[in-house]
């Protein structure tokens, strides 16, 4: 059974905690909780130990990882190196442009002062959180007993095969015709295979050589090393970047919900005379992953709202924006309850206020104070007063609230990603624990 986000990043304790404030609603206790947790994993030290048997390079091949050149004067920071066993104990060396991630030297596996049979617990192998098993010629007995311990503990590792070099040297001085590939993919293949035959399913492997670093493999393994561990120690519980917010447009067929989203997005070529008949994407170009959905009109009082809300998938989105283009009638009543039913959260944009202004005899500020007041008592009685309302012609974009309706976009809807991101870990996690129905809960706004 996979393991929930809620096993992987809390501990029994926090899990009570989260449940806790989950019971009693409190989304904001919630966002403190993973924040913290979020924070913490940050600050975690990520440990790889570098092991393997004495003279295989493991200190040189650690010096490489972090950057050191020990011969531009850098000796002082450098693990010690030699041809004799210079590592007498596990020894960190913290990676300097990465400080979370601590490279331990460990001392080499087979000898009179370290016996293969004693040495995972003199080691304290549950220590580390990946492992680098180094060999500089075939991998031996010592190599995969230490990776089948590895496996044990169910923890990731690579095979490192060092002084590459000597023996490309020494195949192609045998083998004239030879290329530098085919002897690469032979050496390859004759360690993948003492590995499998030992009992490694699929062994990674990779080829170096500590002074022809620019050479083989060692790019590579830098890279897939650090994909690695970001994987393994993946901080971000909620990711909020790749998140999608959707964001509906809603609203009576000729209310202008199309000029609307051209206008909010700033995007030409929408064509703004026909109206919708199929549910429309559009990317907000501010902020990632956020997409505005133009949904079909309500063309009349006698729409049938099963079939509506079916058709344009009501449920689904995460906030609403909801367009009338002229006084409050059925139709935006009860687009208003749906919503309000479902427990989301909307704003209410009232267009083509310019046109009302021209036709009535009235003083520009009469004529949109009666326009909020009949919307503010209209939404009262219903009960259903939104967050927000505001005035907008869709061709004059200075005038009016169309400014305030795009501050409000820009400084909310970041934080509505986010509520809805965390409304989806809750009920994810945390209602499969308690067993309780999937919940809404209110707005961050």
């Amino acid at each position: 059974m996979a393991e929930s986000k809620l096993e992987k990043y809390f501990t029994s304790e926090q899990q009570k905690e989260l449940q806790k404030a989950y019971k009693s609603g409190d989304l904001e206790q919630i966002d403190m909780l993973i924040e913290q947790k979020q924070k913490a994993l940050k600050d975690t030290i990520f440990n790889v130990a570098v092991t393997g048997e004495t003279g295989t390079g493991k200190s040189t091949l650690i010096n490489a990882m972090r950057g050191l050149l020990v011969d531009d004067g850098e000796e002082a920071l450098a693990a010690p190196t030699g041809v004799t066993e210079t590592t007498l104990v596990p020894t960190p060396y913290p990676h300097f442009h990465f400080p979370n991630v601590v490279f331990w030297d460990l001392p080499g596996v087979g000898t009179p002062n370290f016996i293969a049979q004693d040495y995972l617990k003199d080691m304290n192998f549950e220590c580390y959180d990946f492992f680098l098993i180094v060999s500089s010629c075939r991998f031996r007995e010592n190599d995969a007993k230490l990776a089948q311990e590895i496996e044990r503990m169910r923890k990731p590792f690579y095979f490192v095969r060092t002084k590459i070099d000597l023996d490309m040297y020494s195949l192609q001085k045998r083998r004239k015709n030879a290329n530098q590939k085919e002897i690469l993919e032979q050496i390859r293949a004759d360690c993948v295979s003492n590995l499998q035959s030992a009992g490694m399913s699929q062994p990674q492997v990779f080829l170096l050589s500590s002074f022809e670093w620019e050479n083989y493999d060692y790019d590579h393994l830098q890279k897939v090393l650090f994909e690695k561990l970001r994987e393994i120690r993946k901080y971000d519980i909620l990711n909020l970047e790749e998140h999608i917010l959707n964001i509906a447009v809603t609203g009576e067929t000729t209310a202008g919900k199309t000029s609307l989203i051209s206008a909010l997005l700033n995007m030409e070529g929408i064509d703004k005379g026909t109206p919708t008949t199929d549910v429309t994407p559009y990317e907000y170009p501010l902020i990632s992953n956020i997409i505005f959905w133009d949904l079909p009109g309500v063309d009349t009082d006698s729409v049938n709202w099963q079939e509506y809300s079916k058709k344009v998938h009501l449920e689904s989105y995460d906030f609403y924006i909801i367009v009338s283009g002229g006084p409050f009638s059925k139709n935006t009543e009860t687009i208003v309850h749906e919503i309000k039913k479902m427990d989301k959260k909307f704003c209410f944009v009232r267009t083509k206020v310019d046109l009302e202004i021209m036709s009535s005899e009235k003083s520009e500020d009469s004529v949109l104070e009666g326009i909020r007041n009949d919307y503010v008592s209209s939404f009262d009685r219903s009960t259903a007063c939104p967050t927000h309302i505001f005035l907008v012609s869709n061709y004059n974009q200075i005038k009016y609230d169309f400014l305030n309706l795009q501050v409000m976009l820009s400084e909310n809807l970041q934080k509505i990603k986010k509520q809805t991101l965390l409304v989806a870990f809750v009920n994810e996690n945390l209602r499969e624990e308690t067993k309780r129905p999937h919940r809404s809960f209110c707005s961050l706004m």
